[in-house]
């Protein structure tokens, strides 16, 4: 069992797009993969499955932290013809599903055929505070419902829940996406996180380099 407070046996590799500036995460158990977002893109997806494979473990998970394309898009690229579980909050899950015609009105003409014919949908949705474990390692959901996208959540790593992927809960130091115009809304996630997460929790963001500064403080400034 590992120390009270310890990290859990977790290694985090981030993926940046090289079609978009965004981030998905291969978190790396100590016998698989779980990744965390799929970028946009067929290249991009293309890539970041490279990167898994790279690792030479098998690919476990896929996990989603919100509805927004350049976050699951490359997910039919990046699983291929693996069955495997690709998780996400069941409103994160719904409001794709409800979204992804609209979507692809608007990014065909942007993308053309870097943005995916076919998408792959979540094949299995859980509950806020339920957990879904791989190699002994709890993946607990935190559903924030809307936010930055119509429907945000985090994903939190470990007992300790000392690793979290906030997906676009805050921006870092990069433009940030409000037309979805739920802003009210995603400042009161941030004041949820800031209250929920572990103290000296890792959160890794769905977008920008890590920075030193305060995320959540810059994205409040933003936002107001």
């Amino acid at each position: 069992m590992p120390e009270e407070g310890a990290r859990p046996e977790v290694r985090v590799h981030r993926y940046a797009g090289s079609a978009m500036p965004v981030n998905a995460y291969l978190a790396e158990t100590p016998g698989g993969v779980v990744v965390v977002d799929t970028t946009l893109t067929v290249s991009d997806a293309r890539a970041l499955r490279e990167r898994a494979d790279d690792l030479d473990k098998p690919l476990r998970a896929v996990l989603i932290t919100h509805a927004h394309p350049d976050h699951y898009g490359g997910t039919v690229e990046l699983v291929g013809s693996d069955e495997i579980p690709i998780v996400a909050a069941t409103g994160v899950d719904a409001v794709i599903r409800r979204d992804d015609e609209i979507k692809e009105g608007i990014l065909r003409p942007m993308f053309g055929e870097e943005w995916p014919r076919e998408r792959r949908f979540p094949n299995q949705t859980i509950s806020d505070g339920e957990s879904i474990s791989f190699d002994g390692v709890p993946f607990t959901l935190m559903d924030l419902g809307p936010g930055e996208s119509p429907h945000d959540s985090v994903w939190l790593v470990g007992d300790e829940r000392l690793i979290a992927f906030a997906g676009d809960t805050a921006y870092q130091h990069m433009h940030s996406y409000l037309a979805d115009g739920y802003w009210e809304q995603w400042l009161a996630n941030i004041g949820r996180l800031r209250s929920e997460l572990a103290p000296g929790a890792e959160v890794h963001f769905g977008h920008g380099d890590p920075g030193a500064t305060d995320p959540f403080e810059w994205q409040e400034g933003y936002i107001n």
